[in-house]
């Protein structure tokens, strides 16, 4: 990645007009990186002044004296700079004795295996050793300023039932974890979110495909599912581990309960191969209370979700089991809306880093505002039975 100090503010994300105007230093030892980024440059048009230092620390200095205002690197976690490129990556390989045809055959078997039953790994694997903890600035274009400043509200639709990451509360606002994500990128960007409540998730992903929303908050990072909804994602924020949930251990059969039009009945299907038969539902509360009445044997959760209905006294004869999947949460912006939205989302979500992401989740997840207070004492097992004991004393005492 080319990356510049996080106080300039005057490149935005490749805008290769002002890249051009950059100082580039490049490390000697780095040839491979620094023949990427020549090609990259002149694939844009692009041509920035080089300067080539013997070793990394020289470069970094260069840096520091002001002799160069950027650098590569391979790696942005914590490396407290703006990225303003995204240079290609390259292909890396096993590598056997001569011969050795059985120990290649059992590597492209298994790196086969890997990137059929979970294309997404790559991305996986980038966002856990290549990204930020820390937020990074949000840098606008001209281009994308003049979208902003027209005033035009941008409509956002989510799920309104999927607590604790996005559901329409009492007050009938969008709220939950996803909530304070948006809160970021419209306190980043200046764009102003008019948030779309709907019925049911089925109901908003409809107006979402149809083009009358211009956002979805919430998507999951699938192209396959993008394109069914009409839909460009940005990149993932956030990765989601699956549960089953069944009312015992050794319930078997195979009625799923599924939220109408969700996400997780299409994955459970077509990415697990799961053999289910489907029955629709508004929620997944909705869900675990088919499982509960024997109306379905299973239903799938997320691990915030389960987080959530895990401290329910209602559900306390649910039992969750982990699927060992998960997918990956973005934003995603209608194929109808302006280019320049999808543009400005892209960079605010990808500048949004992990700290901010996981402190808004964990957060969300751990309120109880939503709670009873049987729930609360199911949730808190010492605290019902120091209630259960007073309430006892005070028995005993009316008694006497």
């Amino acid at each position: 990645c080319l990356v510049v100090s996080p106080e300039n503010s005057e490149i935005s994300y490749e805008d290769f007009t002002a890249l051009s105007t950059l100082t580039v230093g490049l490390s000697y030892t780095d040839s491979v990186n620094n023949s990427a980024f020549v090609d990259y440059c002149k694939d844009n048009d692009c041509l920035p002044k080089l300067v080539y230092y013997h070793d990394w620390d020289h470069v970094l200095q260069g840096m520091k004296s002001g002799e160069v205002n950027s650098y590569l690197v391979s790696s942005l976690t914590d490396s407290g700079m703006r990225t303003v490129a995204r240079i290609g990556v390259h292909s890396y390989y096993f590598a056997t004795a001569k011969g050795n045809n059985d120990l290649l055959q059992e590597l492209n078997v298994a790196m086969n295996k890997l990137k059929t039953e979970n294309p997404y790994f790559e991305e996986e694997l980038y966002q856990k050793y290549h990204s930020r903890t820390g937020d990074e600035l949000t840098v606008i274009s001209e281009s994308e300023k003049e979208y902003i400043n027209s005033g035009q509200d941008v409509k956002v639709v989510y799920n309104p039932k999927w607590y604790p990451l996005s559901y329409t509360n009492d007050n009938g606002k969008f709220d939950g974890a996803l909530s304070v994500i948006f809160a970021k990128i419209s306190e980043n960007t200046g764009l102003r979110f008019n948030y779309i409540p709907c019925s049911s998730e089925e109901e908003s992903l409809e107006k979402f495909r149809n083009g009358e929303a211009d956002i979805f908050a919430g998507f999951p990072y699938d192209y396959t599912w993008a394109a069914k909804n009409n839909a460009r994602i940005t990149v993932s924020f956030s990765s989601l581990p699956i549960f089953t949930a069944s009312r015992s251990e050794s319930s078997g059969g195979n009625r799923a309960a599924a939220v109408s039009g969700d996400y997780l009945e299409y994955f459970s299907g077509n990415i697990l191969k799961n053999p289910f038969s489907y029955a629709d539902y508004a929620s997944s509360e909705e869900c675990l209370k088919a499982v509960l009445s024997g109306q379905a044997d299973l239903a799938f959760v997320d691990s915030y979700e389960m987080g959530y209905y895990s401290k329910r006294f209602a559900y306390q004869n649910v039992v969750y089991k982990a699927t060992g999947t998960s997918y990956s949460l973005s934003a995603a912006v209608s194929d109808r809306a302006d280019d320049r939205l999808y543009s400005i989302l892209s960079k605010a979500v990808a500048s949004i880093g992990s700290e901010t992401v996981n402190q808004a989740m964990e957060n969300t997840s751990l309120s109880t505002k939503s709670l009873s207070f049987m729930d609360m004492l199911y949730d808190n097992q010492r605290l019902m039975i120091l209630v259960f004991l007073i309430l006892g004393f005070a028995a005993a005492m009316l008694l006497a």
